[in-house]
């Protein structure tokens, strides 16, 4: 596991330069939150000066993307890509697209890198670069603290679990991304929408709830209200019946995916911490209406968690919802006092959690790259 703690590390502190460098200042007046060079776009809070590009944050691209591409077997899913990858023939795209056996968007991005480059290792780098500069714009253009951001994008596995979810990796990362433009430029954020459907078409359903949770509250009912419709879910049969139905008109390919599949006591310990960390958002945002459908967008995260434990594929659906805590929490943290000590039990607690994730999820330990294991 000591390589994943490297990186956090040398993440965590090119972070804390970064934002030494962007000399960022937060004060509390008036119950707002006020930040040097701030716009105010309807309730959300934009901090410009974390905006603001410079070395260090470049150096954090670098090394996340490069912890990624380098990997060789690391994820349950890597050999499946590997092999799809050299499946496809680059001479005949139509062809291609036609028997392949994912979304045409992935298959066209397949294709055209290896149209470039015949080494199934660069579609892992193209992955990884695409997934973690979405991430990272994402973070800059709407958190206030960077540090904090990326430290729960690594410790709450957000990162790592794109090893495995390779597609799904990035269909959440333009998710992110495309929130950002909700507001600004409606044809641009449906448009993005439109290619993380062509990546993952599980992100229609994502589409549908993101439009949802912005006309929604976030509050102990609606907590209440995702646990009771994701049991009533795990507990029927309308997922295996109908839901596979739909599954299959949308990709033959997920036909068998949602199978009676229980899962273990670790998705149930996932289920308990997603609740501390969303009575943990409501409870320090309780007098802050800013960004609040980041708290709307988490708790439904909730459902997919508690059905997935009677269908274990939908537990990687959390994933579009639960990744906004990486801007929630830290807007929310922004200037208020004491912010200090709930950073610091954070860290902590992210830790933990991480360190749970690793010996648990996803083939991830040990963790091996191609230039120590000789692969050609």
């Amino acid at each position: 596991m000591i390589p994943y703690f490297v990186v956090l590390a040398v993440t965590s502190l090119l972070s804390m330069f970064s934002r030494l460098v962007s000399g960022a200042k937060h004060t509390v007046r008036d119950n707002r939150i006020h930040v040097k060079s701030t716009a105010i776009v309807g309730t959300e809070v934009i901090d410009s000066s974390t905006q603001q590009w410079n070395f260090f944050d470049y150096a954090i691209l670098t090394l996340l993307v490069a912890f990624s591409g380098l990997r060789y077997g690391i994820g349950t899913d890597y050999t499946t890509y590997h092999y799809m990858f050299s499946a496809l023939v680059a001479q005949d795209w139509l062809g291609s697209i036609a028997a392949s056996p994912v979304e045409p968007g992935y298959t066209i991005l397949s294709l055209a890198v290896k149209t470039a480059i015949e080494d199934s290792r660069a579609i892992f780098w193209v992955a990884a670069l695409i997934t973690v500069v979405l991430v990272f714009v994402a973070i800059k253009r709407s958190s206030t603290d960077l540090f904090l951001s990326l430290f729960l994008y690594f410790t709450l596995a957000f990162y790592l679990a794109s090893f495995n979810a390779t597609r799904q990796g990035i269909a959440i990362a333009i998710v992110l991304f495309a929130d950002y433009y909700y507001k600004r430029n409606k044809v641009t954020f449906f448009l993005l929408m439109a290619v993380a459907i062509s990546i993952h078409i599980s992100t229609i359903f994502v589409l549908a709830i993101y439009l949802l949770s912005r006309h929604l509250r976030p509050n102990l009912l609606l907590v209440v209200g995702m646990l009771f419709l994701g049991a009533a879910l795990a507990s029927s049969a309308f997922i295996e019946d109908q839901l596979s139905g739909l599954l299959v008109g949308l990709n033959p390919r997920y036909g068998g995916y949602l199978i009676d599949n229980p899962t273990g006591l670790g998705t149930y310990l996932v289920i308990l911490s997603k609740i501390i960390i969303i009575c943990y958002m409501l409870w320090i945002g309780r007098e802050d209406d800013s960004n609040s459908h980041y708290r709307t967008l988490v708790i439904f995260s909730l459902v997919f968690l508690v059905a997935g434990t009677a269908f274990k594929v939908l537990v990687r659906m959390e994933m579009f919802f639960g990744i906004f805590i990486i801007l929630a929490i830290p807007n929310l943290l922004a200037g208020r006092k004491g912010a200090g000590f709930h950073s610091f039990l954070i860290v902590v607690a992210g830790l933990i959690y991480l360190t749970f994730y690793l010996l648990n999820y996803d083939g991830l330990v040990p963790y091996s790259t191609y230039l120590s294991m000789g692969a050609s």
